[in-house]
Order: C-alpha cells, then sequence, then structure tokens
C-alpha cells in the first residue's frame, strides 16, 4: 500500500517503523522539517507541510494520522470521503460530536477506519486476559485497571498541556 503519514512527531515515526514493506508516499507535519526527516529516515516520500494538498491524491491507499487531538477528526472525515484507508490515532476524537462525525464519514466511504489502540497489546493486558479466559479465577464481576506513565523534564511545555490541542 503507499501511505500518508499526516502528523511526523513521536507516533508517526513510530508508525513509520512499522510499515514494512508498504510505502511511504507522504509525510506532512506542519514543521515541514519533521516531514523531511520522516522521508530521509525511510529514505523515500515527499515532504509536505499542509495535508490537504495531498488528501485528494489517487495514489494514496491509506492515510496514518497522528497529530495533535485538535486535528484528527477533520483529517480523518477528509480521508475517508476520498475512500482512504485509515488508521486514527487514540483518541480519535475529542468528543463524541468528533467521532459521529467521522463514523458518519466511514458509512459513505468504500475505506476501512481504524483507531490505534497501541495498549491492546500490552503485555500486562494480555495476561490478565488469559487469567480471565482460563476461568481459573472464577466469574469476574468487575475489574479495574491503571496504567500510566511519569512524563519527562519539559512535558508540561509540549503539546498536551495546551487544552486546545
Amino acid at each position: 500500500m503507499n501511505i500518508a503519514i499526516i502528523g511526523c512527531g513521536l507516533i508517526g515515526e513510530k508508525r513509520m517503523n512499522a510499515l514494512g514493506e508498504h510505502k511511504l508516499l507522504f509525510a506532512v507535519d506542519k514543521d515541514i522539517k519533521k516531514a523531511q526527516r520522516l522521508c530521509a529516515v525511510k529514505n523515500e516520500g515527499t515532504a509536505h507541510d499542509n495535508w490537504q494538498d495531498i488528501i485528494n491524491d489517487a495514489n494514496i491507499d491509506m492515510v496514518i494520522v497522528a497529530t495533535t487531538n485538535d486535528a484528527i477528526s477533520e483529517i480523518v472525515i477528509a480521508a475517508l470521503k476520498n475512500d482512504k484507508h485509515v488508521l486514527a490515532e487514540k483518541p480519535a476524537g475529542r468528543n463524541p460530536d468528533d467521532l459521529q462525525k467521522m463514523i458518519d464519514a466511514l458509512a459513505q466511504s468504500k475505506a476501512l477506519a481504524k483507531v490505534g489502540f497501541n495498549h491492546r497489546f500490552h503485555p500486562a493486558l494480555l495476561k490478565a486476559k488469559e487469567i480471565i479466559c482460563s476461568g481459573d479465577i472464577g466469574e469476574i464481576m468487575f475489574i479495574r485497571g491503571r496504567y500510566g506513565h511519569g512524563g519527562r523534564l519539559g512535558y508540561e511545555k509540549e503539546w498536551r498541556f495546551d487544552k486546545s490541542l
């Protein structure tokens, strides 16, 4: 498949590294240097700083959306309207309205869409599922899990701390 990655930060790069035999056609980021870096690492693709410039390209089979939360919904809807398969990073939308608009666009599209819930395959969750499915502890009536990370120096200055994003 020919892939466009929109959002070339840490997660966009992780997704690019997992492309395998698929081809990076476009790397797109508001910061063109990030897009250029992804193309250089993969040694293929064309860098852009505006996703609207490439979303209609007939050569794109799939779009990976790894942007800040405020942009995901709009990009996913545009990709689906152009019948591009989509992998959207979590949370996919900021509210139920965002999600419903994406669901409506998906219903009108010939493409498939998925949300990248990468914790689905976390070793601790897989082990919990194994234990539950074994029946060894009886019927589950309630389960609670916690997960988090400590951030890093300067974390409070990143986009995650900007409520508008």
